[in-house]
């Protein structure tokens, strides 16, 4: 089988290209750091079938991030039949270095001039013969996304891998002196090839930089900032949210849930089957899934944000921020990735070039508040604060972010690696393609319906056999006799001076360290029918909230920190002392609201 290799700098459109190639759904973004692994798919597009490798983003083979040693190791070992070197045709003198490298490595390379409809636009025609003709390699014009010129392109590639191999002739050599000689070298090249294929039109002050003008402007840039999110946060956590989960509400626990209750009596059910399908199985599930129309919510919202290119401008006005706290810009997507999901937040920090810069995102992302710890949010603003909700919703996100900024100094001086920098364009402002939206959207959504299904319909049957049985595997009618009781009585202690030393309140932070929304389940589970407002005052609520915000991440969280970090020692630290910050800041909370009510 044919292998083809998609290589290109960042945000070029390389996933948009594969997407299409492969009739695929991977995540896009115009933004920096979409892609942080390697991909592969089908391409049935031609005579025969081709493997399609979409690689992470560089700007040359001299790597330093992880993402970067992932491309060029491919690249360069792996070896492919042909490689489709994707540019941005408004950024050609950039994008070309990387060619001039590839083009010496002897694998056959293909170039792709992506979004040239756009640039036709904006006056750059480009004498696509010529640009052939000079550099002696296949030049495609294509639009990744609006689907043209794909059948050339790998028909023009298939051609070029049957050639066979070229004569490798890179050097990469590590003298600062010879490196400097050499991109000298390619630089001139680039620019005589450009001379005599690429003419444009003066340039003109373009819609994305009048934006950029407001939006990065160093008075407004913080206030637009907030009072974006704080839109997002209303409009999920207000009435809006709570309206589209009540809804969710009546459908889940009432109608289909009396639905299985009237069929399981039906069939004159076992006492004991029924009661794990109602008081474990549903009841588990049901308490976390009615917050799925929130959690769509604010996907949505994020997936908007990112395909405007947004983005990159939140990660270009933070810098300066960040910095005081040992980061830099680039911490800041990997970072709200992690409103997301903390695993693919975490994977995400390998575009980082900092050794040092890396290891502190690793441990700083687990204090974003991800979107199982949102449904706990949800669950205690639908029930204790109601219409407070959206603003204690803020507050927590403020918490969460500013222990992540705090710690952020402490660690930046514990790690002594080498210093931070942020060297990142902005891509220009594009209208979100609802196709794009629509998918990003649906990838997070999946993820935590594939956990409610999996993960959590596990730990809800474990939790419904631990609150049923006691240590002798006699079944209980008071699951305060039970096994999960003894677990949560052992440890509810620790938790007094904050609030909540209930051991149902203890027990469900065990499970929260499987999966978060495990949390609400097992409150549901050894609750019952109460309400949560009747076992949780406000502050003790806010302060069994601010636990949850900040303690270790779930088990997958911390498998991915393990893996980042590529150190068990400093993945159990940060897993110490972010639950151990949780109790302190927790019960300083609890203690010092006692003080005013």
């Amino acid at each position: 089988m044919l292998r083809l290799a998609l290589a290109g700098n960042p945000n070029c459109g390389k996933t948009t290209l594969f997407n299409v190639l492969t009739d695929s759904r991977e995540h896009t973004g115009n933004r920096i750091g979409v892609t942080v692994d390697i991909k592969s798919g089908i391409c049935n597009i031609g005579k025969t079938p081709v493997l399609i490798t979409d690689l992470p983003g560089v700007y040359s083979l001299y790597p330093y991030s992880q993402e970067e040693m992932i491309a060029c190791e491919h690249i360069l070992k792996d070896k492919p039949d042909c490689i489709i070197n994707i540019l941005d045709p408004m950024n050609l003198e950039r994008n070309m270095y990387l060619t001039t490298q590839l083009t010496e490595t002897g694998v056959p390379v293909v170039l792709a001039l992506n979004m040239m409809d756009e640039a036709e636009k904006k006056g750059y025609r480009i004498d696509i013969k010529k640009m052939e003709a000079l550099m002696d390699i296949p030049v495609v014009a294509i639009s990744a996304l609006k689907k043209r010129g794909i059948s050339e392109l790998i028909e023009r590639a298939a051609e070029a891998a049957k050639k066979g191999r070229g004569k490798y002739r890179l050097r990469l050599d590590d003298d600062e002196e010879a490196y400097e000689k050499e991109a000298d070298r390619r630089y001139k090249y680039i620019e005589n090839v450009l001379s005599q294929c690429v003419h444009e039109k003066r340039y003109r002050s373009t819609v994305s930089d009048g934006i950029d003008k407001i939006v990065t402007n160093r008075f407004m840039a913080f206030p637009i900032f907030f009072t974006i999110m704080y839109i997002i946060f209303s409009v999920t956590f207000g009435s809006v949210g709570r309206g589209l989960s009540n809804g969710m509400d009546i459908l889940i626990n009432d109608k289909i849930a009396e639905m299985i209750k009237h069929m399981l009596a039906a069939m004159d059910t076992d006492v004991f089957l029924t009661s794990l399908v109602i008081d474990g199985i549903l009841k588990g599930i049901g308490m976390v899934i009615v917050f799925l129309p929130q959690i769509v919510l604010l996907f949505l919202f994020m997936s908007i944000l990112e395909d405007t290119g947004y983005m990159a401008r939140a990660s270009f006005i933070t810098d300066r921020l960040l910095r005081c706290f040992g980061l830099s810009g680039k911490s800041f997507v990997p970072m709200l990735m992690g409103f997301g999901c903390s695993v693919p937040a975490i994977m995400a920090s390998r575009t980082l070039k900092s050794e040092k810069e890396r290891r502190l995102t690793v441990m700083l992302i687990p204090f974003m508040p991800c979107g199982a710890r949102m449904a706990v949010f949800a669950a205690f603003g639908s029930a204790i604060f109601g219409d407070e909700a959206s603003g204690l919703t803020v507050i927590l996100y403020v918490i969460g972010i500013g222990a992540a900024l705090l710690s952020g100094i402490l660690f930046s001086a514990l790690v002594k690696d080498g210093d931070v920098s942020c060297i990142a364009e902005l891509p220009p402002y594009r209208f979100p393609s609802l196709e794009n939206v629509l998918i990003n959207m649906w990838e997070r959504a999946e993820d935590f319906l594939k956990k409610v299904f999996t993960t959590l319909l596990i730990v809800s049957v474990i939790i419904w056999f631990l609150q049923r049985f006691d240590i002798r595997l006699h079944m209980v009618k008071d699951n305060s006799q039970s096994i999960f009781a003894y677990m949560g009585r052992a440890i509810a202690p620790l938790f007094a001076p904050c609030g909540f030393g209930d051991w149902r309140n203890a027990a469900a932070l065990i499970t929260g360290l499987g999966a978060k929304e495990a949390v609400i389940s097992t409150l549901g589970i050894l609750y019952g029918s109460t309400s949560l407002s009747q076992h949780f005052t406000k502050l003790s609520a806010f302060s069994y909230l601010v636990f949850i915000l900040l303690y270790m991440p779930c088990a997958a969280a911390f498998t991915a920190s393990y893996k980042e970090m590529k150190s068990i020692g400093r993945a159990v630290f940060a897993a110490l002392y972010q639950t151990g910050l949780a109790w302190l800041v927790s019960a300083a909370v609890y203690n010092i609201g006692m003080l005013f009510c």
